[in-house]
């Protein structure tokens, strides 16, 4: 009979440990199987009672940087969220940059006047004649979730625009979205669904999270890449460039037009980025 191990998630809470979701995740983020397959197995027989998630993630990652550091950044892709902040307006635009990639038309607008107040509203995205409401809620790490007094001020805000938008003061909005690189409470799933706001998360909804729309289309945002450091990253981000593809696909002078940074530091980001690309392309083709 198979021993069954406990492992404790950020959160406190324990689940038995499933190899088949490490696995999954190295398929997921192209290994070939044989690859995904050792390393499953190699995670399995370090795995002791009482291992923390966190654990599991340093063994699975350092494996996968043995087999190439593009594997391993894009196996990274929690913690590169994370490095969108400090503020969160990097996650709205790169998050603006996945919806266009799905065929959205997408814009960070100013304040929008509704019946009662303005708002500010992180994302009005448009798609098949219907116009969307994102609030995009960014976390800087795995305890910090979105709760009910979110989901309560997204609706209300909802609310107010399409009053406002009845009185002709605003655009109107067919439906309210959050989407956060967390992952919801209990109580915030309960009052979204009842209240039908779309909710995209790490983990949520179970059968396609955020992570699913990100590897779908090779949609890895720049803080993936070992090679870009927090310095820099914001001269990337001031010219427009925050996925990994469309950094992938210009040359290096084409790249030097647009950000005032040395050969030296360029390069080997430029590099990276088009490994990283290059098994995301070859995956999805």
């Amino acid at each position: 009979m198979t021993k069954t191990f406990e492992v404790i998630k950020s959160t406190g809470a324990k689940e038995i440990f499933k190899p088949e979701k490490i696995k999954a995740t190295c398929l997921r983020i192209g290994t070939e199987p044989t690859v995904a397959e050792k390393i499953t197995q190699t995670v399995t027989s370090k795995v002791y009672n009482g291992i923390t998630t966190a654990e599991i993630y340093k063994l699975v990652f350092e494996l996968l940087k043995q087999e190439g550091h593009a594997l391993a950044s894009r196996y990274s892709l929690r913690e590169a969220l994370f490095r969108l902040g400090p503020a969160g307006f990097n996650f709205e635009q790169y998050i603006a940059n996945v919806f266009n990639a799905y065929g959205y038309k997408t814009e960070l607008p100013d304040l929008l006047k509704g019946a009662c107040i303005k708002h500010e509203v992180d994302i009005v995205a448009e798609k098949d004649n219907r116009r969307f409401m994102i609030e995009c809620k960014w976390r800087n790490s795995l305890d910090k979730i979105v709760i009910a007094k979110d989901v309560l001020a997204t609706w209300a805000r909802f609310l107010d625009l399409v009053e406002g938008a009845a009185l002709k003061y605003c655009p109107h909005f067919d439906e309210p979205w959050i989407i956060t690189n967390s992952t919801f409470s209990a109580d915030a799933l309960t009052y979204g669904q009842y209240k039908n706001i779309a909710m995209l998360g790490w983990n949520y909804p179970p059968q396609r999270p955020l992570p699913a729309w990100i590897d779908a289309k090779g949609l890895y945002p720049i803080t993936v890449l070992f090679n870009l450091s927090s310095e820099v990253l914001p001269k990337f981000i001031e010219a427009k460039i925050i996925l990994v593809k469309d950094l992938a696909i210009l040359s290096l002078e084409e790249i030097k037009q647009q950000i005032l940074l040395p050969e030296k530091i360029l390069i080997p980001i430029i590099e990276e980025a088009k490994e990283v690309y290059k098994i995301s392309d070859n995956y999805h083709n």
